[in-house]
Parts: structure tokens; sequence; C-alpha cells
């Protein structure tokens, strides 16, 4: 049995983007790692897919935690 607190977050779910969409925050202090998935399942045209998680002590002042590029 695991002593991790897991928990799945799921934004932006079946939507269709055409320009930069962000996303919503979530506290996450109880956790100590994260995996992140990202599915794609259909592009049109040239398109790239960056990705790029932030932190923030406070919901207002952010920083790059990790960068994801196509």
């Amino acid at each position: 049995m695991s002593d991790r607190a897991t928990k799945t977050i799921t934004d932006q779910s079946a939507v269709v983007m055409t320009a930069t969409t962000t996303g919503t925050g979530w506290l996450v202090e109880r956790y100590n790692e994260a995996t992140v998935t990202i599915d794609v399942t259909a592009e049109v045209g040239t398109v790239t897919l960056d990705a790029t998680v932030q932190t923030s002590p406070d919901n207002s002042i952010w920083a790059t935690h990790t960068a994801f590029s196509q």
C-alpha cells in the first residue's frame, strides 16, 4: 500500500484550441511529485505543441517549473 497522495486533474478536456491557451491553477501542496500527460488527438495544418508547468506561492506571481517543447 502506497502512502503517496494522488489526484487526477483534467484541464481543457475535449476542446479545440486555435491559439495560446492558459489553464487554471490547482492547489498541489499535498503532493511531492506529478505526472503530466498531454493527449493530442488531432491537428490541422502547421502547429506547435509547447507546454509549460508553472508554480506560484500566491496564485498571482508565477515562475516556470518545467517546459515541454515538441
